[in-house]
């Protein structure tokens, strides 16, 4: 009875979205150009399950838990949480943190993630990486960046310094650049090749329910 009336409380219906002329920085490294043309166009998003929406309010938790670990810290400084990019049409986001070490004057930044079971095993995730790099490249003062995991299930924590690639950010910003270019005059992306996906690539796509290849 409660397992049921919970579930439905927490289940939530999505409408369609409103399009927009930027994509965000956790879509750079998406390798669906559909599934940002879908974003950009305001394409109706899947209805949320309660499985689904308890993980995000999960997520963050930790975030919130992390974020307040640190300013508690003698050894780090937190100079700004949750710094917008500036100085960018194209793209938006919003890096978790920004802190350096007392005493030192060298600006870093953090990006929190939360993984369990399997997923444990591959971190850090490509995506995430390209996230954080992106936050560097836009960050032109910060050269150094962290991505920190928690072990949803072990409550284990981890580490790993992220390079910045800024070549590899310009690729992505020209094709994001393309793609805005199409939703507005709506033109439809060609169909993706899947043949090097991560099998979950379509099965966890927001969009799934009215992708036309899936």
């Amino acid at each position: 009875m409660l397992v049921e009336e919970i579930k439905d409380v927490l289940k939530e219906k999505r409408c369609e979205g409103t399009p927009r002329t930027y994509v965000y920085v956790s879509e750079l490294s998406s390798p669906c150009d559909l599934k940002i043309w879908y974003g950009l166009t305001g394409a109706k998003q899947n209805d949320l399950e309660a499985d689904t929406k308890l993980t995000f309010q999960q997520g963050s938790e930790i975030h919130r838990m992390m974020m307040h670990a640190l300013f508690k810290s003698r050894e780090i400084e937190v100079i700004t949480a949750e710094a917008d990019i500036l100085d960018s049409d194209i793209v938006h986001g919003r890096v978790d943190a920004i802190f350096s070490r007392r005493g030192t004057d060298e600006m870093q930044l953090v990006d929190f993630k939360s993984s369990s079971g399997r997923a444990w095993d591959y971190i850090p995730q490509d995506s995430h990486i390209t996230q954080c790099q992106a936050y560097l490249y836009f960050l032109e003062n910060i050269e150094r960046g962290w991505l920190l995991y928690l072990n949803k299930e072990t409550q284990e924590l981890a580490e790993f310094e992220v390079e910045s690639d800024d070549g590899k950010i310009e690729n992505l910003i020209e094709r994001a650049e393309r793609l805005i270019e199409m939703a507005k005059e709506g033109e439809e992306p060609d169909e993706p090749d899947k043949s090097e996906w991560d099998f979950y690539a379509c099965n966890y796509c927001k969009y799934s329910e009215i992708c036309k290849t899936t």
